[in-house]
């Protein structure tokens, strides 16, 4: 286990008042309290990889970038799904991308709308079986709709890709290793950040 994640569990006791501590997490922060206010520092500034690996992407747009990274974050909480697979998922679809080279969102061939793709009809059914109103020409929209898309697929990751890509539950397709390639690029099983490795994702 690495500094970071030992500050991270410690962080919840230390916060508490003194009185509560208890006294061997008191006598083990006094001892090591450099240590831990150098992982706590870290702990602060962590990056997770996905996030990394998007602003690479969207190096020549930062403040896009930033805005995308909160929206990402925020339906990973909103849905369950992890930014990492939201992320592979936009980057697989549109690169990242919400609006086209003239300003206008993006349209796929089929229909598909902005960051996500996703394709009109899903509006009123997610409406339906959620509640949530969205527009997809919004790109904090466009990655709610697209994170709730993907949580409908399933707790397994290739069959939840396959269900965002075809609608369909299914163990083994082109688009679910197109997308599992490119997590591989940036992100080990555990979540940590690897190389960004330039490659083909198709």
């Amino acid at each position: 286990m690495n500094l970071i994640a030992i500050a991270l569990m410690l962080l919840p006791l230390l916060e508490q008042p003194a009185d509560r501590v208890p006294p061997e997490i008191a006598a083990a922060s006094e001892r090591n309290s450099g240590y831990i206010a150098a992982a706590l520092q870290e702990a602060q500034n962590y990056v997770p990889a996905w996030e990394q690996a998007m602003r690479a992407e969207l190096a020549d747009s930062p403040v896009y970038a930033g805005n995308l990274a909160g929206y990402i974050r925020d339906a990973s909480k909103e849905t369950g799904v992890s930014p990492s697979v939201i992320w592979a998922v936009m980057f697989t679809e549109s690169h990242g991308r919400h609006w086209n080279h003239y300003g206008k969102v993006k349209r796929g061939g089929a229909g598909e709308v902005g960051a996500m793709q996703v394709l009109p009809w899903w509006e009123r059914s997610l409406k339906r079986k959620y509640g949530v109103e969205l527009d997809l020409h919004n790109l904090r929209d466009n990655v709610r709709a697209g994170a709730y898309i993907l949580s409908r697929g399933g707790a397994e990751l290739n069959v939840m890709l396959s269900y965002y890509n075809t609608g369909q539950r299914i163990y083994n397709s082109a688009y679910q290793r197109k997308v599992m390639r490119y997590l591989g690029r940036y992100e080990d099983d555990h979540g940590n950040l690897v190389a960004l490795r330039k490659g083909k994702t198709g």
